[in-house]
């Protein structure tokens, strides 16, 4: 039987998204992306990402963007182009 993949949280906002990334993947627990995309003026752009996980992780993400949300506002979460990796 295959396992589930489930949208735990969708955003047009990738810094917001790569943020929840961080967040998921350092708590071990692995996301997916699925993405629609529209055709701008400047190529293609984000209209919506949406984060999945596994079904059998689905309990854990979720406690993480509940904690994500009690600690940060997702409006003010911006890339830092300074930050070296």
């Amino acid at each position: 039987m295959k396992e589930c993949i489930v949208t735990i949280f969708k955003s047009d906002n990738q810094e917001v998204v790569n943020f929840i990334q961080d967040k998921l993947e350092s708590e071990n627990i692995p996301c997916f992306f699925a993405a629609d995309f529209t055709d701008g003026e400047e190529g293609q752009n984000y209209r919506e990402i949406k984060i999945k996980v596994k079904g059998h992780q689905t309990e854990k993400a979720v406690k993480v963007l509940l904690d994500i949300h009690t600690k940060y506002d997702f409006n003010e979460i911006k890339f830092d182009g300074s930050l070296k990796q």
